[in-house]
C-alpha cells in the first residue's frame, strides 16, 4: 500500500514538470543581446527624422531681420533723408530798407549846429554804436535760422517711421514670416507643421538669397514710391510749417529790423546707399544656424 502512494506521487511529480518544460519551449526567454539590439534600433531611426518646425524657423529668421538689419537701415536712411530734405530749404535774412545814416543827419542838421560840443560828442557815440547793435541783430537771426533747421531736422526724422510703416507693410515680422513659410512649402514636403532638416540644409544657399532679393526688392520699390510723392509732399509740408513761423517773427519785428525770407529748391531725387545695397550683409551662414535653433 505504501509503495503505491509513493509511485502515484512520483508521477505527479512527472506529470508537472513535463507541462512545466512544454511552457518554457513555447515561449523562450530573450537574451540580453537580443534585448539590447532592440533597444538600439528606435534612436537610430530618430536621428533618421530631424526636424525643423516652420513657424519657429520663420520666426527666428524675421526676428533677426528686423532687429538687426531693417531696423538700422530705417534709422539711417531717416538721417539721409532729412538732409536732403534741408538742403533743399534755405533760410536767409534781407536787410530791410532803412533810413540811411547820412539821411538821419541831413534831417538833424540844423538841430545838430545848435548843439553844444558835448552834445555832439555824444551823437557820434551813438552813430558809431550803430553798426555794432547791427552786428548783434544779425548774431540773433543767425541763431534763430540754426534753430529752425534744426527743427526742420527734427520734424522730418520723426515724420519719417510713420511713413515707413504705411509704405513698407511688406517688410514687417509678418509678412516676412509668411514669406519665408512660403520659400520651406515650396522647397521641401510639408509633414504637418514641419519639415525635414537634410531639405533644408540641401536649399539653405537658395532659400537664403530668395530671401535677400525679397527684402532688397520692397525697399527698392519703398524708395521709389517715396521718390515719387511721399517726399516731395513732405517737403512742401514742411516748408508750409515753416511760413508759418517766419511770418510770426517778422510781424512781430520791428520796420528797421532785418526779416526772414524762406527759398525752397526744386526737389531733386538721389539714391541712400542705406537702402539700396544689401550686398554687404551676407547672412547665409546665420541662415544655417537658425536652421540647428529650429530643429525639434
Amino acid at each position: 500500500m505504501h509503495n503505491n502512494n509513493n509511485s502515484n506521487l512520483w508521477m505527479i511529480v512527472y506529470l508537472f514538470l513535463g507541462i512545466f518544460f512544454a511552457l518554457v519551449s513555447s515561449h523562450p526567454l530573450k537574451t540580453t543581446d537580443q534585448q539590447q539590439q532592440q533597444h538600439h534600433i528606435e534612436p537610430v531611426n530618430e536621428e533618421k527624422q530631424d526636424r525643423i518646425q516652420v513657424d519657429l524657423f520663420s520666426q527666428l529668421l524675421s526676428t533677426h531681420w528686423q532687429f538687426d538689419h531693417l531696423d538700422s537701415i530705417m534709422s539711417q536712411s531717416h538721417k539721409e533723408i532729412a538732409d536732403h530734405i534741408q538742403n533743399h530749404i534755405e533760410i536767409d535774412i534781407q536787410t530791410s530798407d532803412q533810413p540811411s545814416l547820412a539821411s538821419f543827419e541831413l534831417r538833424q542838421q540844423d538841430q545838430q549846429q545848435q548843439q553844444q560840443p558835448l552834445q555832439r560828442q555824444q551823437q557820434q557815440k551813438i552813430m558809431m554804436q550803430r553798426p555794432s547793435m547791427m552786428r548783434m541783430e544779425h548774431m540773433e537771426y543767425d541763431l534763430l535760422k540754426s534753430q529752425m533747421m534744426n527743427a526742420i531736422q527734427a520734424r522730418t526724422q520723426g515724420l519719417l517711421p510713420e511713413m515707413w510703416d504705411q509704405a513698407g507693410e511688406a517688410l514687417g515680422r509678418p509678412a516676412i514670416e509668411g514669406y519665408v513659410q512660403q520659400l520651406l512649402r515650396t522647397a521641401c514636403p510639408l509633414h504637418q507643421e514641419w519639415v525635414e532638416m537634410s531639405c533644408l540644409d540641401q536649399h539653405a544657399m537658395t532659400l537664403s538669397s530668395q530671401l535677400d532679393a525679397y527684402v532688397q526688392n520692397h525697399l527698392t520699390a519703398i524708395w521709389t514710391l517715396f521718390q515719387k510723392d511721399a517726399l516731395p509732399n513732405l517737403l512742401q509740408s514742411t516748408v508750409k510749417e515753416l511760413e508759418k513761423v517766419v511770418d510770426y517773427f517778422n510781424d512781430e519785428a520791428q520796420d528797421n529790423h532785418p526779416r526772414i525770407i524762406v527759398h525752397v529748391l526744386p526737389w531733386s531725387t538721389y539714391n541712400p546707399s542705406s537702402i539700396m545695397d544689401l550686398s554687404s550683409l551676407d547672412d547665409h551662414s546665420l541662415f544655417s544656424n537658425f536652421i540647428t535653433l529650429a530643429k525639434i
